[in-house]
């Protein structure tokens, strides 16, 4: 990417994928919109309601950006459990290999 983008206007353009039990990885990957790549990582936008599916990331750190909303993320740490209100403007990194 060699341009400035404009990140809430590409995030108004995002469906919103309302998460809950009989929602499907097809359906959540259809949500994503992908920006870019930074150091061979996806660079992506995504909008949802509802309790997201516990995952984990083996290779690498998540980045997580709340534009707009707010979020409670819960992360499995080897001795605790982390749980950090998210709102709009908040940033918070998920280690590598943690469920969350």
């Amino acid at each position: 990417m060699n341009q400035a983008l404009e990140v809430r206007a590409l995030l108004a353009e995002v469906p919103e994928l309302k998460v809950s039990g009989a929602t499907s990885d097809a359906q959540a990957e259809a949500a994503m919109r992908p920006v870019d790549m930074l150091n061979g990582s996806m660079l992506g936008l995504v909008r949802f309601s509802g309790l997201t599916p516990w995952e984990i990331h083996p290779d690498g750190d998540e980045l997580l950006h709340v534009l707009e909303g707010a979020v409670e993320v819960t992360v499995l740490a080897e001795h605790e459990t982390v749980t950090a209100p998210l709102r709009a403007g908040s940033v918070f990194v998920v280690p590598a290999g943690l469920w969350h």
